[in-house]
């Protein structure tokens, strides 16, 4: 996997229905729903949360009340595609030398719910750090 994803609720994989947004620039919108019945009603979620890429294929979107993997080496990898930050202090922070860390983005997606995991990626938009980091409800990765 490859990601470089008045105010409304923050982002989470099993409350985000689209019909329900009312900030398009942003995209931190949504109404809450119980479990995973969401689902049913409407597979496709956006999401707009932290993305760590710490190591080589290892992918994590992080919301308020879960981290949700994307990507594992030698193991599950979302299909779809994929993210591409740029380089520069507004899209992406460096945790290691070689260039592995997090940035912010948002995710249209259909999830395994019971998994934690993103099944498939219909779309997914880089966002600048600055999106994440306004949400008080999302903790930034270190």
């Amino acid at each position: 996997m490859m990601l470089r994803s008045g105010r409304a609720p923050a982002c989470s994989l099993l409350t985000i229905n689209r019909r329900d947004c009312h900030d398009t620039h942003t995209h931190h919108c949504g109404r809450a729903y119980g479990g995973g019945a969401a689902f049913a009603a409407d597979p496709a979620q956006h999401l707009c949360c932290w993305v760590e890429n710490p190591t080589p294929a290892n992918w994590t979107l992080t919301d308020k009340s879960a981290q949700w993997i994307i990507g594992v080496q030698g193991g599950h990898q979302a299909t779809g595609a994929l993210f591409d930050f740029p380089k520069g202090k507004k899209f992406w922070v460096n945790t290691q030398p070689n260039g592995y860390g997090y940035g912010c983005g948002c995710l249209d997606a259909t999830v395994d719910a019971a998994k934690h995991e993103v099944a498939v990626i219909a779309k997914a938009k880089v966002q600048k750090l600055s999106v994440c980091r306004k949400d008080k409800a999302l903790k930034e990765p270190k």
